[in-house]
């Protein structure tokens, strides 16, 4: 059986369920018609891509917090871009660190670093910009949202 619909799907990785409960509502509220996997640490994130890969499928994007229980975002990110199968896969920090390690490490990797917002206004601001990295999904005008 296949994991993806038709829709493109995101791998949103977070230990946070109210976190993960929020991105849905602003994707909703948005109109946007993706498939969000979820995996609460790095360890299940990497088990999910193997999965995809086994099925010959990929996200259109990773979405990855840094701080989690067992395998981390670094831990995760570091082996994501080390596998030719998964390197490829825009992929973009979402974290509440604004540490200038942390900013300096997804540097490191390439990877965009996005500050968790603390109001619902700029979290889908926020959230439009991180889904245009997504190329599967429409140009979002974030500026009416």
């Amino acid at each position: 059986m296949d994991i993806l619909t038709k829709q493109p799907t995101i791998l949103w990785v977070d230990d946070d369920v109210d976190d993960l409960m929020m991105i849905g509502h602003v994707l909703h509220d948005m109109g946007q018609k993706v498939n969000v996997m979820e995996a609460g640490n790095g360890k299940e994130a990497l088990e999910l891509l193997q999965e995809l890969h086994d099925q010959e499928q990929s996200p259109c994007l990773i979405v990855l917090d840094l701080n989690m229980p067992g395998m981390d975002g670094k831990q995760a990110l570091q082996y994501i871009r080390s596998q030719n199968h998964f390197k490829t896969i825009p992929l973009v920090v979402f974290t509440t660190s604004d540490r200038e390690a942390d900013i300096a490490f997804c540097k490191q990797f390439n990877v965009p670093l996005f500050t968790k917002p603390i109001d619902y206004k700029s979290l889908k601001k926020t959230m439009g910009n991180i889904l245009g990295f997504c190329k599967s999904l429409e140009p979002l005008n974030i500026e009416n949202q």
